[in-house]
């Protein structure tokens, strides 16, 4: 009896220790994926390989970079500035792609094509600049 115990208690703490490294793993990849894509991005424009100021070509790579994190946390990747621009790229729930700016106060949503241009327009909502966010550093 005491040896089916201990072996109940073996496989317990095996079960235990393999559902914490797994938990580990997703809080990791979690965290340190955002935090090094970011790094990534700012490096491209420190460089100038990116240019903040072309806006249709932002749109271009952030749509294409969040088509390369598709297995990632990563669900929106966007670009903002003091001034009210916005250009984002993002993906729905059902996986399909979109592209998001802001033209004017007003937010559109795109939906893409198969070579991830503007397909169709998605939505339009009016939105209100508040000004920067407390903590976010501009460039």
């Amino acid at each position: 009896m005491q040896k089916g115990e201990e072996v109940v208690s073996q496989v317990a703490r095996e079960l235990h220790d393999d559902l914490n490294l797994h938990i580990e793993r997703r809080i990791y990849n979690f965290r340190a994926i955002p935090y090094l894509v970011n790094q990534i991005v700012l490096k491209e424009i420190k460089l100038g390989d990116i240019d903040l100021e072309n806006k249709l070509s932002l749109e271009q790579y952030l749509i294409k970079l969040i088509n390369l994190l598709e297995f990632t946390s990563i669900d929106t990747i966007q670009y903002g500035n003091e001034k009210g621009d916005y250009i984002g790229a993002g993906r729905l729930k059902d996986g399909s792609l979109v592209i998001k700016v802001t033209v004017n106060g007003d937010f559109y949503t795109y939906s893409t094509d198969e070579s991830k241009e503007r397909k169709q327009l998605l939505s339009i909502r009016q939105i209100t600049i508040r000004g920067t966010v407390p903590g976010i550093k501009l460039l």
